[in-house]
């Protein structure tokens, strides 16, 4: 695999995100394909920022491609010093290599801002299902510039057993979606590290009930992270005492999220902490989550996930010091994402009920929502394992 010194990384990658959500330049149309390209680009990052665009209705998606994006731009320019039309059939597989170990000064251990001096592409090495991602984004990507005759094959397109062999990397274990799920007793210590905080002075009575109403909107809503960090006072709905978010999710789907009273109480003692009125007034328009003190500044999506992880920080530190280990190893890996299974996979628990929590996760197929039910795994358990003790218990 061709390798070469590292450049100043958060400098690459800022000019690659400037270069990506540019406004549509009107350049001369340049193509490496053999017919004429039916998009405006006259390079790479062009021909990039056009594909990314196709998603801007669905801020989700718009996101993990913009990742998975920057990160192949990055790699073809600092390292691979090849174009997208110079990449072949043994490239990919250098690339998955490069992305299977990145170099140490490609990875931070943190989660910063983009464009901070500490900003790396990558928190680890990629394996699994996160490199089977990256195969399906690189493979759209390219598929996209080959229908726009912008590039004349498509790579990515032949790399089908590796899909197949990075498969084999990953433990078998149940589904994603029932692993990433907190228990009763690790969201008890969340709530109890934010209750033990400080909230002497005005700042941090803010902070804190910040805290509880960020872990609340997750676990009372099953919302995704970008609907949280977006949502203002105009997207509450109040009808025949029933409290309403309205958010727009992925593929731009409209969504009416409701707000149970445990969730309406989190929120108002947070804005009245935040010097605004229990609820909100006609014509406001603040954020649900702000600044602290400063209720008409939002907060970013990142922000959002650090006070997150501050919360189950917190929580494992507890749970570590009362030995519970595996209580601290589930908080230590958990994410926003793990709060909004938890939500689900807690409807399906209570009330076995798929068009429910279908609902409640906008789930386009209930079989996605099937996933999270482990009722039917329980009785085949049940009966297969009564079934052979009875047969050859007492031999």
């Amino acid at each position: 695999m061709m390798t070469a010194p590292s450049p100043c990384l958060p400098e690459v990658f800022k000019s690659l995100e400037i270069s990506l959500l540019a406004a549509p330049a009107a350049t001369p149309v340049v193509g490496t394909g053999q017919r004429t390209p039916i998009i405006r680009a006259s390079n790479d990052r062009e021909a990039a920022a056009r594909f990314l665009r196709e998603f801007q209705d669905s801020p989700h998606t718009h996101r993990a491609y913009k990742r998975e994006t920057l990160r192949l731009l990055m790699w073809c320019e600092a390292i691979a010093r090849k174009s997208f039309s110079d990449l072949v059939r043994e490239d990919v597989d250098d690339y998955f290599a490069f992305l299977s170990a990145p170099p140490a000064d490609w990875i931070s251990p943190g989660r910063h801002e983009v464009g901070s001096p500490e900003w790396r592409p990558f928190r680890g090495p990629l394996k699994g299902s996160s490199l089977r991602y990256v195969k399906l984004v690189c493979d759209s990507l390219f598929s996209y510039l080959v229908e726009a005759h912008y590039l004349a094959a498509n790579p990515f397109s032949l790399a089908r057993k590796r899909t197949r062999e990075v498969a084999t990397d990953e433990p078998i274990a149940p589904p994603t979606a029932r692993r990433h799920q907190l228990p009763d007793d690790a969201l008890q210590l969340a709530y109890e590290w934010i209750n033990g905080l400080p909230d002497k002075t005005p700042s941090q009575r803010c902070r804190k009930m910040r805290f509880r109403a960020t872990l609340s909107l997750f676990l009372f809503t099953g919302g995704r992270l970008s609907e949280i960090a977006s949502a203002n006072t105009q997207n509450l709905a109040h009808e025949k005492g029933r409290w309403t978010l309205w958010v727009i999710g992925k593929g731009g789907k409209k969504a009416g999220l409701p707000l149970p009273p445990t969730l309406v109480r989190d929120l108002t003692e947070y804005r009245l902490a935040n010097g605004l009125p229990a609820y909100p007034t006609m014509g406001e328009r603040n954020p649900l989550l702000s600044k602290l003190l400063q209720p008409s500044e939002g907060i970013s999506d990142n922000m959002v996930y650090r006070e997150v992880k501050a919360i189950l920080k917190g929580a494992g530190e507890i749970a570590h010091e009362r030995g519970r280990d595996d209580l601290e190893h589930l908080l230590k890996h958990s994410s926003t994402h793990w709060l909004r299974h938890t939500t689900i996979g807690a409807t399906v628990e209570a009330t076995q009920d798929l068009q429910l929590a279908q609902q409640l996760g906008r789930h386009s197929s209930v079989t996605t929502t099937s996933i999270y039910s482990t009722l039917a795994d329980e009785q085949f358990h049940d009966k297969v394992s009564e079934t052979l003790e009875g047969v050859f218990g007492s031999l």
